[in-house]
């Protein structure tokens, strides 16, 4: 059964404010509250757009958002929740462009110095979604960034066609804002809390092949921070796993045809570190097979240790006479001009 740890600090001790909450004053200079306005967007967008970009595909936009507003303390016992609500952006289960940035109108917010945490498409990893209940549970870690740690997997990887109805995990945050009766709109960046590996297998011989199966290395990881600290921000304990597709048995009917290729569906999966002991086993590879012959696993970059969230890795599979195969791999934005990137040799 798949396991929640939830790790905000902000939020601890919440329990004893739930108690409490009637009689203690709220954050604020004579309890005044205000209106204030989110401007939440992707990297590269303005607001209220959808994407065009090549690199971002209509399942991969916001669908819903969970905005939380905690008051600051220096004392966790003292900080509470102001603000918890989701709100719906895009009720398709299947959407035909990706909604990138929009607009939140968050009411009654109390003046004082608080932090804003955005959670979008939550319900892509969480059954019942971050409401109070859950976030004042008692299971914590004393840090500030919500670690999901997803035993078996259950969640992610996927593939693009299963993230339709969900979308991606993505999360934004303002910490320590100044929040005053004048207060301006606050701009909250989201970033997607996964890697997007895009696979082409390009057939460079003059013969038809059939693919049978494709299998990435031991990279693929079972927990992530939402909210990270660092660029590159790994849970300690992380385990990893290879990944095949099919899981088992062969594909059917993927047939490459004398010098073409197949765009095969992007995956997904959280940022890893896989390769820290440098005596160990390289585990960023790929292998796959053909109807003529298996691959071994073979390397993907011989300095890549690590995946950071947000990026997507455009990986192409030249197959060619030689009975050898070598990898090159780019790593580009996710909402930058795709990359094409040779080969299989």
């Amino acid at each position: 059964m798949n396991k929640i740890i939830q790790s905000i600090p902000l939020l601890l001790c919440i329990a004893v404010f739930a108690a409490c909450q009637q009689e203690e004053s709220l954050p604020s200079s004579n309890n005044k509250t205000v209106t204030l306005t989110l401007n939440i967007g992707t990297q590269s967008t303005g607001v209220s757009t959808r994407a065009n970009e090549s690199n971002v595909q209509p399942y991969e936009g916001i669908r819903t958002l969970r905005a939380l507003v905690i008051s600051d303390a220096t004392n966790p016992k003292d900080r509470k929740i102001l603000y918890n609500q989701k709100h719906v952006k895009d009720k398709s289960t299947s959407p035909t462009s990706a909604i990138l940035s929009t607009t939140l109108t968050l009411k009654n917010i109390p003046v004082g110095q608080a932090s804003i945490y955005i959670i979008a498409n939550e319900e892509s990893i969480h059954e019942t979604g971050y409401t109070d209940d859950i976030l004042k549970s008692p299971t914590y870690i004393n840090d500030s960034k919500l670690l999901l740690l997803d035993e078996g997997w259950e969640y992610f990887p996927k593939t693009y066609e299963e993230i339709a109805e969900h979308g991606l995990p993505m999360s934004g945050k303002a910490e320590g804002v100044e929040i005053t009766t004048d207060m301006q709109a606050i701009s909250i960046t989201l970033d997607r809390t996964v890697v997007k590996l895009h696979l082409t297998v390009e057939n460079a011989t003059n013969d038809e092949l059939k693919l049978q199966w494709v299998e990435f290395g031991n990279f693929i990881s079972d927990r992530v921070y939402l909210f990270r600290h660092t660029q590159l921000d790994v849970p300690e304990s992380t385990l990893y796993k290879t990944l095949r597709y099919p899981e088992t048995g062969n594909f059917s009917g993927v047939t490459l045809s004398p010098n073409g290729k197949t765009q095969w569906n992007s995956v997904y999966i959280y940022p890893n570190y896989a390769y820290k002991d440098p005596t160990g086993s390289y585990p960023y590879t790929l292998s796959l097979a053909t109807d003529k012959k298996t691959y071994a696993p073979s390397q993907l970059s011989e300095g890549l240790s690590s995946m950071i969230r947000n990026t997507q890795f455009n990986i192409t599979a030249r197959i060619t006479a030689s009975a050898t195969i070598s990898i090159k791999y780019e790593k580009v934005d996710w909402e930058s001009e795709e990359i094409n990137v040779p080969p299989f040799n």
